[in-house]
Order: C-alpha cells, then sequence, then structure tokens
C-alpha cells in the first residue's frame, strides 16, 4: 500500500473519521478537524514508512540498522511477508521462500534487538 494511502487509514483510525466520506470528501468540517488533527500526531510520531516494492530481507535489515543508529527504533512492522522478495534467486517454492524470509527476519530481530512484526495472508488448503 502507498504511504499516503497507510497514513490515510491511520489518520481515519485516530480521528474516528469514516475512510470512504473521507476518500469522497464528503468530511463535515467537524470531521475534517478530527482528520487534521490525527495528522498532525502522525506527522509529530517517531514513524518511517518506506513504502518501495520487492524488498528483500537484507534491505529492511539494512535500512532498519540506519535508522536504529540515527533515531533509534523501537519496533519493525512488515506488511506485507508475501511481497517480500526472495534474497536467491531460482527459489521456485514459495514456502521455502516465505521459510528464508521469516528465518531472515528473525535474525535481524536478535541483531537489532528490536521486535519485527511480520503480516501475512493465509490461504487456506482444501483438503
Amino acid at each position: 500500500m502507498p504511504s499516503k494511502a497507510l497514513i490515510d487509514r491511520m489518520c481515519c483510525a485516530l480521528g474516528q473519521v469514516d475512510l470512504q466520506a473521507h476518500r469522497h470528501g464528503k468530511l463535515s468540517e467537524v470531521q475534517k478537524q478530527y482528520y487534521l488533527r490525527a495528522l498532525a500526531e502522525i506527522i509529530d510520531a517517531p514513524l518511517y514508512i518506506d513504502d518501495q516494492p520487492g524488498q528483500t530481507a537484507a534491505l529492511i535489515e539494512a535500512k532498519a540498522a540506519r535508522l536504529q543508529a540515527s533515531a533509534g527504533l523501537d519496533l519493525v512492522v512488515v506488511d506485507y511477508l508475501g511481497l517480500m522478495a526472495a534474497e536467491r534467486k531460482g527459489m521456485e517454492n514459495r514456502e521455502q521462500v516465505v521459510a528464508g524470509i521469516s528465518r531472515a527476519m528473525k535474525g535481524m530481530e536478535k541483531r537489532l534487538d528490536v521486535p519485527v512484526i511480520l503480516l501475512s495472508q493465509l490461504i487456506p488448503r482444501t483438503l
């Protein structure tokens, strides 16, 4: 999700504003004020959003390490695991790719001493 869309969602959630009404420009003046107040809070929050597609675990770790060294780091959230790129080409089995990415993120968690939350979509198997 692009960072602008993510920020819109966060502002609507924090400001308790209807996202669809915001998207269609149908907020009341009071709702606009709630949205803007939430936006000000989010802008002031120590939050870094990287919405570049095709990130690898190594690239995420490198960026997180730089961020930790420059500003401190309390938490890393990856949304979502299924869109991350494999470190090595030729890994055809998606289960192996996901397992490799999960191991790499667990290693990053230990090396940087910071919690990591990996979001993923589970697809049920049919029997």
